[in-house]
């Protein structure tokens, strides 16, 4: 039951939004959301509940910046089990990625030089 409740959510995720929605049958969007659903349900690669793994999909699939990998989703180049295996950096933006890999760099330099005013003021 909740696999079923899961490839509804996940179609409507595959239709949101999606110029190249006529390209493909609903009937196929359906079974392609179905694979999906089982294959999270199946635990993927990830860890997390299902229905975590459920919403994450969800959430991701539509945003703008996601559109070539949902085309290559529908289009069956990307397979269920890459969808799956996807973690926050895979699903983010390249700003996004990059946002982050700053604000690691920023927070690694505070620490050395936090670490380096440590050391030389216990030494003195």
């Amino acid at each position: 039951m909740a696999e079923a409740r899961a490839a509804e959510v996940l179609l409507k995720a595959l239709e949101q939004d999606n110029a190249d929605i006529g390209e493909y049958p609903r009937a196929y969007l359906l079974w392609l959301a179905r694979d999906l659903a089982a294959a999270l349900n199946s635990g993927g690669a990830l860890g997390g509940s299902f229905a975590s793994r459920v919403r994450t999909v969800c959430a991701n699939l539509p945003r703008p910046h996601n559109w070539a990998l949902r085309t290559r989703f529908c289009s069956r180049e990307v397979s269920v089990d890459e969808i799956c295996a996807m973690d926050a950096d895979a699903w983010a933006s390249a700003q996004q990625r990059e946002q982050k890999k700053e604000g690691h760099q920023r927070r690694l330099r505070q620490r050395t030089v936090c670490f380096f005013c440590r050391t030389h003021i216990s030494d003195a």
